[in-house]
């Protein structure tokens, strides 16, 4: 399989991916520095030198992890984008097989999650979280139950809660 998508599900099932990537990196990077802080604060109340200068020395690689952690973070951030906006612009261009039988409250619901997508793309801080669970949405719209349906279709534009598709 090459590197570049072309279909729609695999742009918004990496975009998906990269969010919950994403969502890993920053709790790890979080984690890590408590933890190295937790030591130096330690460290700063230890009597003996040579103790405070090993939990220090045990600080350092954690910081630099979790300052590599959030030039990756920044990376896939703008990865993430990418491909959300690559997979809106495809989901935009062409409806899914067999979408003229939907019915109008189907097809509400499907409008407003592309609606929702664009108006996150257009703005200059998007949420991914509300991005990622539109696109998780609309991959998985074959299984939208009524009440599903019913809440996607009067979701607005500007919504900053996505109800999922259970």
């Amino acid at each position: 399989m090459s590197d570049t998508p072309t279909n729609t599900q695999d742009h918004a099932c990496l975009a998906i991916n990269l969010q919950h990537e994403c969502v890993l990196m920053k709790i790890r990077r979080e984690s890590l520095r408590a933890q190295a802080s937790a030591l130096r604060k330690q460290a700063k109340a230890t009597k003996v030198k040579s103790d405070a200068f090993a939990m220090r020395k045990t600080a350092k690689p954690m910081s630099d992890e979790a300052q590599e952690l959030k030039s990756k973070l920044i990376k896939a951030g703008k990865d993430f984008l990418t491909h959300a906006e690559q997979a809106h612009a495809l989901l935009t261009k062409r409806m899914p097989d067999g979408w003229c039988q939907w019915g109008v409250v189907k097809t509400r619901a499907y409008t407003s999650c592309l609606a929702i997508i664009s108006v996150q793309i257009a703005r200059i801080h998007p949420c991914p979280v509300v991005i990622a669970a539109t696109l998780q949405n609309l991959v998985n719209h074959e299984s939208w139950s009524a009440h599903t349906m019913q809440l996607l279709a009067t979701t607005k534009a500007h919504a900053k809660e996505i109800p999922t598709s259970n």
